[in-house]
C-alpha cells in the first residue's frame, strides 16, 4: 500500500524547486519588485549607515591629499627644513613682489623626496653640478646648532678689516625667551649646506654647466691699462631697495605686518649697497652707486624701472663691466618663524650671503649666464675663506633678473628678514673686500 502522506510530501518537495528555477526575465522582474516602493515607504537603516561610512572615506582621503600637497608645495628651499624663501616660486619679470609671492607660495618645482636618514656628503667637492635637491631632515641636533666655531683659512683682504664688535659663543642657540602673543618667532639658522662643497649649486634651471669651465674666467682687470683713470667698472643698484632688516636683538616679528621693510636710506639695502661701493672705491676699483629704490612706488613693475635704470647708466658709461643688484632675502618657516641666517667670522655674528643667477630662459635666454654663474662661485670661494659657513649655494633659476645686459652681472642677498641691520653691515663688508680681490689680482 502506498502512503499518500510521502507522495504529497515529494510534490511537495518537486514544487519548491521549481519555483526556485525561474528564468533570467522572471528573476529581474521579481528584482524590480523588492526594489519597487511606495513614496512612504522607509529607507534601511543599513543603507544609511552605508553612505555615511562612504563620505567619510571619501572626506579623509581629500584631507590626506591636501596635507600631501601642503607640504609638497610649502617646503623649503633646503629640503626638509620646511622653509619658505622668497627668491622660490617668483618670477623677476614679471615685477610683482617677490616677498609676497614667497608668501603666497605656489612651489611648483620645489617637489623633494623626504628622508629620515641623514644625507651623505659629496665625496669631491669638484662634482657636476645637479638639480637635485639635498635631502635634510630636521633634528633638535640641527636647530640647536654646534657651538664650535667654523674653520677658517687665513687670507689677507685688500681693505682694512673693521674693529670685531662681536664675539657669540653660540649664535645657533636657540632663544629661550617668551614670544608675546600672536607674535612669532625669529630663529638663527645655519643654511649654508657647506657639507656639500663650495661647488654646490641649487639649480632650479633646465641648464647644466660644466663645471670645469667656470674656473677658466679671468676677472682681474688692469685698471689703468684698459679704462681711463676713473672711468667706472662697476655699478651697484636695488631693484627691491626698501628691503630692510629686524631690529637689533629682537627675537620675534609681527607676521600681520609688513616684514621689515623702510624707506630709510641708513637701514636698508641702498645702505649695505653704499658699504660695498665705499670698498671697492677704496680699493682702486672706480664703482657707480644708484641708491634709487625702485620699489618705493610699488613693487610692481620694479624690475623694468631697475632694467631703465642699468641701460641708461651702460650707455653714458661703457666702461662697465660689473653689475652688482643688492637684497636681501626673506625666509619664512611653514610654523610661520622668520629665519635669521647667520655665520660667526672674526667680525661676530655675520648674516649670509647667497648669489642668484638667472640663466634668462624666461625671456630666451641669457647669453652672459655663465660668465656670472662663475662670478658667483669664484665670489663663494672667496667668502669661504672668513668662514665656510658666510655664503649659501649659488642659486641658478631660469629667469633674467636683468642680468642680460652687462658682460657680468650678479644679485646678491645680503643676509634676510630676521638677520638685524649690523649683521647685514658685516657682511657686506666682506662682500666688497672678497670682489676686490677677484676683479684687481
Amino acid at each position: 500500500m502506498i502512503d499518500c502522506q510521502e507522495v504529497t510530501g515529494m510534490n511537495e518537495l518537486e514544487k519548491s524547486n521549481e519555483a526556485t528555477m525561474l528564468f533570467p526575465a522572471q528573476k529581474e522582474e521579481r528584482r524590480e519588485a523588492v526594489y519597487r516602493r511606495s513614496p512612504n515607504s522607509k529607507v534601511p537603516k543599513s543603507y544609511i549607515f552605508y553612505c555615511c561610512m562612504t563620505l567619510s572615506v571619501m572626506l579623509l582621503t581629500i584631507a590626506f591629499a591636501a596635507t600631501e600637497l601642503f607640504s609638497v608645495f610649502f617646503s623649503d628651499v633646503y629640503p626638509d627644513r620646511m622653509i619658505l624663501s622668497k627668491l622660490f616660486g617668483s618670477d623677476a619679470e614679471s615685477g610683482m613682489s617677490i616677498e609676497e609671492l614667497m608668501l603666497n607660495q605656489s612651489f611648483g618645482d620645489l617637489s623633494f623626496k623626504k628622508s629620515n636618514e641623514a644625507p651623505k656628503p659629496p665625496a669631491s667637492t669638484n662634482a657636476p653640478i645637479t638639480t637635485e635637491k639635498p635631502e635634510i631632515t630636521e633634528t633638535p641636533e640641527q636647530t640647536e646648532q654646534t657651538t664650535e666655531a667654523p674653520i677658517t683659512t687665513e687670507k689677507p683682504m685688500t681693505t682694512e678689516s673693521p674693529t670685531v664688535t662681536e664675539k657669540p659663543t653660540d649664535i645657533y642657540a636657540p632663544n629661550n625667551r617668551e614670544i608675546p602673543a600672536g607674535m612669532s618667532a625669529i630663529l638663527s639658522m645655519d643654511l649654508s649646506l657647506f657639507e656639500y662643497g663650495i661647488d654646490y649649486i641649487y639649480n632650479t634651471s633646465s641648464k647644466s654647466p660644466d663645471m670645469n669651465t667656470l674656473g677658466a674666467y679671468n676677472f682681474s682687470t688692469d685698471l689703468s691699462a684698459v679704462y681711463p683713470v676713473g672711468a667706472p667698472l662697476v655699478l651697484i643698484v636695488h631693484t627691491h631697495g626698501t628691503e630692510g632688516y629686524s631690529d637689533e636683538d629682537s627675537y620675534y616679528y609681527d607676521p600681520n605686518s609688513e616684514i621689515a621693510r623702510t624707506t630709510d636710506k641708513n637701514r636698508n639695502v641702498v645702505h649695505i649697497g653704499k658699504i660695498i661701493a665705499d670698498i671697492l672705491n677704496a680699493s682702486g676699483i672706480p664703482t657707480l652707486h644708484n641708491d634709487i629704490m625702485h620699489d618705493e612706488e610699488s613693487y610692481s613693475g620694479s624690475y623694468e624701472r631697475s632694467a631703465a635704470t642699468v641701460k641708461e647708466y651702460l650707455a653714458k658709461y661703457p666702461s662697465i663691466r660689473y653689475v652688482i643688484d643688492v637684497h636681501r632675502d626673506a625666509v619664512i618657516r611653514s610654523g610661520g618663524e622668520l629665519v635669521r641666517p647667520v655665520a660667526l667670522t672674526e667680525k661676530g655674528s655675520t648674516a649670509q650671503i647667497m648669489a642668484v643667477i638667472g640663466t634668462g630662459e624666461s625671456i630666451g635666454g641669457c647669453p652672459n649666464y655663465m660668465n656670472n654663474l662663475s662670478l658667483a662661485q669664484s665670489l663663494r670661494e672667496e667668502l669661504s675663506s672668513y668662514s665656510e659657513k658666510l655664503s649659501r649655494p649659488t642659486c641658478l633659476r631660469p629667469s633674467a633678473y636683468n642680468q642680460q645686459y652687462s658682460v657680468y652681472s650678479i644679485l646678491l642677498e645680503i643676509g634676510a628678514a630676521g638677520n638685524t641691520l649690523s649683521e647685514a653691515e658685516r657682511a657686506a663688508e666682506l662682500v666688497g673686500a672678497a670682489l676686490s680681490r677677484i676683479i684687481v689680482e
